[in-house]
């Protein structure tokens, strides 16, 4: 065979196999398949916010600070509130001095346990008096105290001292001091957007001395949400 037709026979071989390869691609590039697909861009996972607010009259103050950011305490201290009314220049048996506080979860969330936890009574000079103070050494002793949930009209419950109706009159089986040594007090539970209310009297005892001049008693409230 001459060399000729040999180059052609494989020359023509060449073409078809290239051919076969091209068909190939060709047929894997266009044929279809079945196919199905869902996306989800939408997810999330939220939490809730539990936020505990204080009212007294036209003052308010929340956990956060009055802030929107919520911090690892979610706890803020209140000074522009005075549980006890902040009252001044009391005389024994006196005018009773009546605070009402509204307790509102302002958050998203309900709590199952709201509490109250005083801390202990302390006594000091009064500012107001100086340079004159009397000589007592158990001032808190001296005032008397009442706590009243009147979340419920016509319906008081006695929060301290503990009863299920109306709060007793003022007297010196309950003072500051006795009140200061107690345990936290369960309000219950508290949901959100719910509020409770509560009325606090104090009043200087009317059988104090003239030891218990110029005196001035504080003792803090620890209010608290638990989910």
């Amino acid at each position: 065979m001459s060399a000729k037709k040999s180059w052609s026979r494989w020359g023509t071989l060449g073409a078809g196999l290239l051919g076969v390869a091209l068909m190939s691609l060709t047929a894997s590039l266009t044929l279809g398949a079945f196919s199905a697909t869902v996306v989800n861009p939408t997810n999330s996972f939220s939490s809730a916010t539990i936020v505990l607010q204080q009212t007294a009259g036209s003052t308010t103050c929340d956990s956060t600070g009055g802030t929107n950011s919520i911090t690892a305490s979610n706890s803020y201290n209140c000074t522009t509130i005075d549980d006890l009314g902040a009252a001044v220049n009391q005389v024994p048996g006196g005018s009773a001095v009546s605070q009402a506080l509204t307790l509102k979860n302002v958050g998203a969330s309900g709590a199952s346990t709201f509490t109250m936890t005083p801390g202990a009574c302390a006594q000091q000079a009064s500012a107001g008096a100086a340079p004159y103070s009397g000589t007592s050494v158990d001032f808190c002793n001296d005032i008397d105290v009442t706590i009243q949930d009147d979340t419920v009209t016509g319906s008081p419950k006695c929060v301290y001292p503990s009863g299920s109706s109306a709060c007793p009159a003022l007297s010196s089986s309950y003072t500051l001091n006795t009140l200061g040594a107690a345990s936290a007090f369960s309000l219950g539970a508290l949901a959100a957007g719910a509020s409770d209310k509560y009325t606090i009297k104090t009043q200087l005892d009317s059988g104090v001395d003239n030891t218990d001049q110029g005196l001035t008693a504080k003792l803090a409230f620890t209010w608290s949400l638990t989910q």
